[in-house]
């Protein structure tokens, strides 16, 4: 594996991870599935990383570490989210994800929005939820605060073997103290009558990593 050539030239797409990182949930928890396929795939760009760096293959080689590893970490919320909502479907009997009273968006920020990620960064992450139609609101809003915990503890959870990321949400409206997934309009609240001007700023440089479009 580590001698094969296209690991160094060739660089995977997101959605190449996000395929990939998604089929390991077939045959591994989630917590060992995606701290797995982050090492492996850490360790691929670190050997383009080193390889870059060797005088006689010079540059141009695709795209740098914080391209990779940003898709690497999208890869894991991807399937770290995928994994809970089809946990939470088959508890509840449904067909489907998508037949839950919930849709649930993960948004980036920061380094990870800007595709920037250094090996030692967190993901700063906001969750968005909204109730499906007809839905009871209070029901709806406990199973997307259960749902984020759980995709937040799947990936940052410490096991003997390290853990996949270490995921923040704690630059969401009140940081700690406030509601780990809002609607929308709980949002759109919060900004227009409650938020500092950082927060403001901060939502400058955030974008869609996972879950409802």
């Amino acid at each position: 594996w580590l001698r094969d050539p296209r690991l160094r030239d060739d660089p995977r797409t997101g959605e190449e991870l996000a395929r990939m990182a998604v089929a390991r949930l077939h045959w591994q928890d989630t917590t060992a599935a995606l701290r797995r396929f982050k090492q492996l795939e850490l360790l691929r760009v670190v050997l383009r990383d080193v390889d870059a760096a060797v005088p006689e293959r010079g540059p141009g080689m695709g795209p740098g570490p914080g391209d990779e590893l940003t898709a690497i970490a999208e890869a894991c919320l991807v399937a770290g989210l995928r994994a809970e909502l089809r946990q939470r479907a088959d508890a509840l009997g449904l067909t489907a994800p998508d037949d839950l009273p919930v849709s649930i968006t993960i948004v980036g920020m920061g380094t990870l929005a800007g595709g920037e990620l250094t090996y030692a960064s967190d993901l700063d992450v906001l969750f968005v939820h909204e109730p499906a139609e007809g839905a009871d609101e209070n029901e709806a809003t406990a199973l997307a605060l259960s749902i984020a915990t759980n995709v937040i503890a799947s990936l940052s959870r410490i096991t003997p073997d390290g853990n996949a990321f270490d995921v923040d949400a704690d630059l969401r409206p009140e940081g700690r103290s406030g509601p780990l997934a809002r609607s929308l309009a709980s949002y759109e609240a919060y900004w227009e009558r409650w938020a500092e001007p950082w927060e403001h700023q901060a939502l400058l440089r955030v974008r869609r990593v996972a879950g409802d479009r």
